[in-house]
């Protein structure tokens, strides 16, 4: 299968749970503070996670099925969401968000989208719907 999956945490009362089915899966988690949860759940072949979480009460959430799909999650600050769900092949997702009480939703369905969101600054909402 060669699945591949790294999970650092500093801080207290964090949690991380990764999920892999099938080969070639790489993922990648960092979380650092408080309370800061992350789930990712990657079926099919050759997808790639990186979830990066840097203050308190972040939560991330992705979920990738087919194969050859991109995820990146980057949150700093407090209380920031962000949900994934790519569904197919070839898609690409990257999110940044900065600050406090941001929420980010991406959902991509079918094949070869790209998706960016940044978001800096406090309460910022973004949600992103691509299919074909």
């Amino acid at each position: 299968n060669f699945n591949d999956s790294d999970v650092t945490q500093n801080g207290s009362n964090n949690g991380s749970g990764v999920s892999q089915i099938g080969n070639d899966n790489e993922s990648f988690v960092n979380q650092q503070g408080t309370l800061n949860s992350s789930s990712v759940l990657q079926s099919g072949d050759d997808n790639y996670s990186e979830v990066d979480q840097l203050g308190n009460f972040n939560f991330s959430d992705v979920k990738q099925f087919g194969d050859d799909n991109y995820s990146d999650v980057n949150q700093s600050g407090n209380n920031n969401t962000s949900g994934v769900i790519q569904t197919g092949f070839l898609h690409s997702s990257v999110v940044n968000q900065t600050g406090n009480l941001n929420t980010s939703t991406v959902n991509q369905t079918g094949n070869n989208h790209n998706s960016v969101v940044n978001q800096i600054g406090n309460s910022n909402a973004s949600v992103v719907i691509q299919s074909n």
